[in-house]
């Protein structure tokens, strides 16, 4: 695929999200009282002209740039079977929830990307999983996938 044709399409679709974004401050104002929205419809509309100024800009650059080719991948299986590991991270969380699908796809992941010292990866894997948690369960407040293959067993 050429580089050029990429780039003038997601410069496209950029400009389009903000002309939608742009738009959508309007709706809040509908919505909402007044007073309560003047300050987010400003900075929504901000948001939105800053994002369709820098994708026009990067539009001009693409049109006027040389095409290059764009390679996806050097090794495809690898590619295909991380697609695959990512599908059955999503689905696997489901069954046996966020915390122990996630301590098990970061070592293997960083493993068949090439990072072999298994000590470290399940060090930061617990890392990673540990800040996740903290930032969404206990920061946000957002429930995280539990596991639920258990709950006939547990209950």
């Amino acid at each position: 695929m050429k580089k050029k044709y990429l780039e003038v399409a997601l410069s496209l679709l950029f400009i389009l999200i903000a002309v939608l974004l742009y738009g959508s401050a309007d709706t809040v104002n509908q919505a909402v009282s007044k007073a309560s929205t003047d300050s987010t419809s400003t900075y929504v509309n901000t948001l939105a002209i800053v994002l369709g100024l820098v994708a026009s800009v990067e539009l001009v650059l693409s049109i006027l740039s040389h095409p290059t080719t764009i390679e996806f991948t050097k090794d495809p299986r690898r590619f295909f079977a991380l697609i695959i590991l990512l599908i059955a991270y999503v689905w696997g969380m489901e069954y046996i929830g966020f915390i122990l699908a996630t301590l098990l796809f970061l070592p293997v992941t960083m493993r068949m990307m090439g990072y072999r010292n298994w000590v470290k990866s399940l060090i930061i894997s617990a890392a990673i999983t540990l800040f996740v948690y903290l930032l969404f369960q206990v920061g946000f407040e957002i429930l995280l996938p539990e596991p639920t293959v258990l709950e006939g067993v547990l209950s």
